[in-house]
């Protein structure tokens, strides 16, 4: 997942909302060892490049404020 100027991280899970088949938050393993987790809603996506296997955010994400520091 990036945005256009920068790499986030990698995508690890996708949530789905409560009584819906749609996803809403995409889970965002960052950082130097993939320890911080963000979660990053699918508002924010521009463009999803399947050839690529990429994602690319709006720039910059709206907020990024939802991160967990895994140990």
């Amino acid at each position: 997942m990036e945005t256009p100027t920068r790499r986030i991280g990698r995508v690890a899970g996708i949530r789905y909302g409560e009584g819906s088949n749609e996803p809403e938050v995409f889970e965002v393993r960052a950082g130097l060892f993939g320890r911080t987790l963000l979660l990053v809603s699918v508002d924010e996506v521009a463009e999803i490049a399947a050839a690529e296997r990429r994602i690319v955010l709006n720039d910059p994400p709206r907020s990024m404020a939802n991160r967990v520091e895994l140990r």
